[in-house]
């Protein structure tokens, strides 16, 4: 998931709008059309919503990605 996610995530193809009344998302899918990450809000206008596609297409493919699987909480 996290690799097809840096991946694609330059290309504009690679996302999925949906529109609703304030609350705009999108979906990144993969060439077979699997939905590979989502937009963890909705964004209020559809300008809100490609601001924020911008920002995943600039920074996605280059982040650094940490394994906090072995992280344990204690209480």
């Amino acid at each position: 998931g996290i690799d097809s996610v840096k991946r694609i995530s330059p290309y504009d193809s690679s996302y999925r709008r949906t529109d609703a009344y304030l609350n705009y998302r999108f979906t990144m899918v993969a060439g077979n059309g699997e939905a590979v990450a989502k937009s963890s809000e909705g964004y209020v206008s559809a300008q809100g919503r490609e601001n924020a596609i911008s920002v995943v297409k600039v920074n996605a493919a280059g982040a650094e990605v940490r394994d906090l699987t072995a992280l344990r909480i204690h209480g």
